[in-house]
């Protein structure tokens, strides 16, 4: 089991129904995508922040950590949209030959938006995969009707890349016990190595993990028993309030004659 599979089951919350748990995600997410608002994004991020750490009972630095990932694709996105080539009225510029890099206003608002925007879809995605399984969000997909190949698609890739990561943490280890990464020189060297190998060492155990699934009488469908779940009433009663709570500052910062 790797160790991102551990966080649903010491979940606080892992006994609530999956459905009401993926209704919730899509409740919230369209809340965020249609904010315009950095002030609310803000506000809707510190608070699946604390949720999630609440319910999964995981640190915050260790949370940030598992988020810096797609929050480092973020990052380098909304760069590209912050900066321009010549533009109007800069806020800041540099002079590269012919060409001038700046940031106008209008850009940086709008680079803004996009990172709060996005790190708040990251945080309700975040609350929701670190406390529902893999197994449990497929048994609500197939309720809903999504076909068969798409789910054994995502569980794959699911599976193989935690196996890909678990190669490469192995062979990092490895190297680093020899003394790979003593200098820079050395560390670079060390790194490209790992970058081969790993796909490689990857590729084997993925394909031993197929054949393993067709000693068991894999035949194209993958199926997981179904939990016991309970109704969670108060689970339902905390994501009225939070969800209502939420719906009233997005209009009353709407409201606001300046909307931050």
């Amino acid at each position: 089991m790797h160790y991102f599979d551990c966080y649903p089951i010491q979940s606080r919350i892992r006994k609530v129904h999956p459905g009401y748990k993926l209704g919730w995600f899509v409740l919230y997410t369209l809340l965020g995508l249609n904010s315009h608002s950095v002030l609310f994004l803000g506000i809707e991020l510190l608070v699946f922040l604390t949720i999630t750490v609440f319910t999964v009972r995981i640190s915050l630095w260790r949370l940030l950590r598992l988020m810096a990932i797609p929050a480092s694709f973020v990052l380098l996105g909304g760069l590209s949209v912050v900066l321009e080539l010549n533009p109007v009225h800069p806020v800041f510029s540099m002079n590269a030959g012919v060409v001038t890099f700046g940031v106008s206003a209008s850009g940086l608002q709008q680079g803004t938006l996009i990172l709060f925007r996005s790190f708040s879809g990251i945080a309700v995605l975040y609350a929701l995969v670190l406390n529902t399984s893999i197994s449990d969000m497929i048994y609500v997909l197939r309720k809903l009707k999504v076909p068969e190949v798409v789910l054994d698609l995502m569980v794959l890739v699911y599976r193989n890349i935690f196996i890909l990561s678990d190669t490469a943490q192995r062979i990092y280890i490895a190297q680093k016990s020899r003394m790979g990464h003593r200098n820079l020189k050395t560390s670079f060297r060390s790194t490209a190595q790992l970058g081969g190998s790993a796909f490689i060492l990857a590729g084997v155990r993925a394909e031993q993990l197929f054949h393993s699934m067709e000693s068991r009488g894999y035949t194209g469908k993958i199926y997981s028993l179904p939990a016991e779940w309970e109704t969670g009433k108060k689970f339902i009663l905390a994501s009225v309030i939070i969800f209502v709570g939420l719906l009233g500052l997005y209009f009353l910062i709407g409201l606001m004659p300046n909307n931050i």
